[in-house]
């Protein structure tokens, strides 16, 4: 008998589905709350290295990732999700306020960047827009 072959391609990313990476658990348990009353399912993580191992797993329909953290800065964690699907909608927030690591971020495929402190409001908008499919440019808020 034959061998069938099936050719993998990428998996799709799962709807309504959110990667969120940050190191300071507080701020993962209230965008964890916002976004699963906004009906998103989520993935939260305060160690980058097993959200890493989330996205060789699992496809996202967004990731928000906070771009300095003590072991893989966020940069490498847009990269890794860019590099599974070229789709995903990331968002950057950061307390660093410094335009390199900003202007870098959005190099590797961040569609908003969300300064710390934010408003949860804030963040909402800018899921509604990219969720829309509104990012013609990068949004920096």
């Amino acid at each position: 008998m034959g061998e069938s072959k099936q050719e993998s391609g990428p998996l799709p990313a799962v709807a309504n589905s959110v990667l969120v990476v940050d190191d300071e658990p507080i701020i993962v348990k209230r965008l964890t709350a916002l976004l699963e009353k906004l009906g998103f399912r989520v993935a939260a993580f305060t160690d980058s290295d097993r959200a890493m191992a989330a996205l060789a797993r699992q496809r996202f329909e967004f990731v928000i990732t906070d771009l300095k953290m003590r072991k893989n800065d966020g940069l490498q964690i847009l990269r890794q999700a860019r590099g599974y699907d070229r789709e995903c909608r990331m968002i950057v927030i950061t307390g660093l306020g410094n335009g390199l690591h900003v202007a870098e971020a959005f190099k590797a495929g961040a569609a908003a960047c969300l300064n710390k402190p934010f408003r949860l409001e804030e963040l909402k908008k800018v899921l509604d827009r990219l969720r829309h499919r509104q990012e013609l440019r990068p949004l920096a808020v």
